[in-house]
């Protein structure tokens, strides 16, 4: 069972997978899980990860290290364990570059070519996407005063990004999409614009807790 958390950044995914992961580690029991983190950098020495330090506007560039570091983390993950939680997923990648299917390329081939570069990685059998007002993610990152990247920063990205996710979703659901992956991903959106991360923790653990007894 592989189970990822999706959201733009600034949702609480962080903050829930840290808690989420001593949960599981107290309540697993017999199962076995596993952690994947996709999108986080790789060692520093790697050649696209230097090259990338030096242009992190280059976006040819960086499409190539977000998946080497898909494949590279995919490969040092247990994916005969009984559980796997992502903090992010492959969707990921299919939400940030869905501006190629409003430029026309169809969905189908969208999905193919993300696939073709990120082979290794596993499709999630649950997404939960956390999910929250843009205005509430706003006030996030000038609070946190972190840098996100420009291009995230501002409500025009937010709302687009959010509006790729929701396409992703919708095209998973089509048969084309269930043909295609080989199987029906069950998609739980939860807003956390309003409620702190014990409810959502909550909601998410319990999301989990059911999926366990379908192993």
């Amino acid at each position: 069972m592989y189970i990822a958390l999706e959201g733009i950044k600034g949702v609480g995914k962080t903050t829930i997978l840290t808690h989420l992961k001593t949960l599981l580690a107290e309540s697993m029991g017999k199962y076995r899980f596993d952690v994947i983190s996709p999108t986080h950098s790789t060692p520093d020495d790697h050649p696209l990860e230097v090259q990338y330090a030096h242009e992190p506007d280059n976006d040819e560039l960086r499409e190539q290290v977000y998946a080497h570091r898909s494949n590279y983390h995919a490969s040092h993950t247990d994916w005969q364990a009984d559980m796997i939680i992502g903090d992010r997923s492959i969707i990921t990648s299919l939400a940030v570059r869905w501006h190629r299917v409003n430029n026309g390329l169809s969905a189908l081939s969208h999905f193919k070519q993300v696939r073709a570069k990120e082979h290794l990685i596993a499709i999630p059998d649950v997404v939960i996407q956390l999910d929250c007002d843009a205005d509430k993610l706003l006030q996030r990152y000038a609070l946190r005063e972190r840098c996100y990247g420009k291009q995230e920063e501002c409500l025009e990205a937010i709302l687009a990004l959010k509006q790729h996710y929701q396409s992703v979703n919708h095209w998973l659901k089509t048969q084309e999409a269930i043909d295609t992956v080989g199987k029906n991903i069950d998609w739980i959106a939860l807003d956390t614009s309003h409620d702190g991360y014990l409810t959502v923790l909550e909601q998410v653990f319990m999301i989990v807790q059911m999926s366990m007894q379908k192993i």
